[in-house]
């Protein structure tokens, strides 16, 4: 084992073997849908970030939480006013009474190192654009609040997030499409290199996640972690990807009887 210290914010202990190099370490929500919030410490390898050694996990009880970094900002999205203040996507986002109502103004508000705390209960939003990212040493996440899951339902075709920037993590959502019924949806349409999909709930799509979709251009580094996919016809959908990790997720009910395009 190895104790880190990252941040000034806290010290934790993982098992597993480390190369040399600079590592950053958090406590990560597990996603589950069920029970207590539970945690688990993660350590990054800053110049390889799809190297990764993991803990056991625990329950929020049993740990503090640090939602963010030293440096980066936490921003929270509240589209049903949980926290009881009203969002505005005239606020400044920086704290539970000041939220932001769509994770879209997030998008377009974030800098490296700041993470996106999306509230619970259903989300409208559909086609959010990712255009700003972060670097090798300072991701932009967007994840759940904790013990908290988000819902995105869409009823047409479209899809939910669109990731265009590089070092950029989605995590912890639940994203519901209109599959069968409409077909030519995705939950998440990457178009960027660097890029984390963990621990999310993807159901109802013709492609649940989809990596690389423009002619010509093939993206690089791209890990598909932890997620539980099911009812829908590909799970994920790699196009001109290299160095696309896919590991300890659930895929199943996929529908492979009918290609809905034709």
């Amino acid at each position: 084992s190895k104790s880190l210290v990252c941040c000034s914010f806290f010290v934790g202990t993982v098992s597993g073997t480390f190369s040399s190099g600079v590592w950053t370490a958090q406590w990560i929500d597990d996603g589950a849908l069920e029970g207590d919030p539970e945690y688990y410490f993660e350590a990054t390898l800053v110049s390889d970030p799809l190297q990764t050694v993991s803990s056991g996990t625990a329950t929020v009880n049993e740990l503090v939480v640090s939602q963010a970094p030293v440096g980066g900002n936490v921003i929270y999205v509240d589209a049903n006013n949980l926290g009881g203040s009203g969002c505005s996507d005239t606020n400044d986002g920086l704290s539970v009474g000041t939220a932001f109502c769509t994770v879209q103004k997030a998008a377009d508000t974030v800098n490296p190192l700041d993470t996106v705390l999306v509230r619970g209960g259903t989300h409208t939003a559909v086609n959010i654009q990712v255009n700003r990212g972060g670097n090798a040493a300072n991701w932009v996440t967007f994840k759940n609040y904790p013990g908290e899951r988000p819902l995105f339902s869409i009823t047409t075709g479209g899809q939910i997030f669109q990731v265009n920037a590089d070092y950029v993590s989605i995590e912890g959502m639940e994203l519901s499409g209109p599959y069968p019924g409409v077909v030519a949806g995705k939950g998440i349409n990457v178009t960027a290199n660097w890029v984390k999909i963990k621990n999310n709930l993807v159901y109802g799509w013709e492609e649940a996640i989809r990596v690389g979709n423009v002619p010509g251009v093939i993206y690089n580094h791209v890990l598909i972690e932890g997620n539980t996919v099911h009812d829908v016809f590909h799970p994920v959908f790699p196009d001109n990807v290299d160095n696309l990790v896919i590991r300890d997720n659930v895929f199943f009910d996929l529908d492979a009887t009918t290609d809905p395009g034709g």
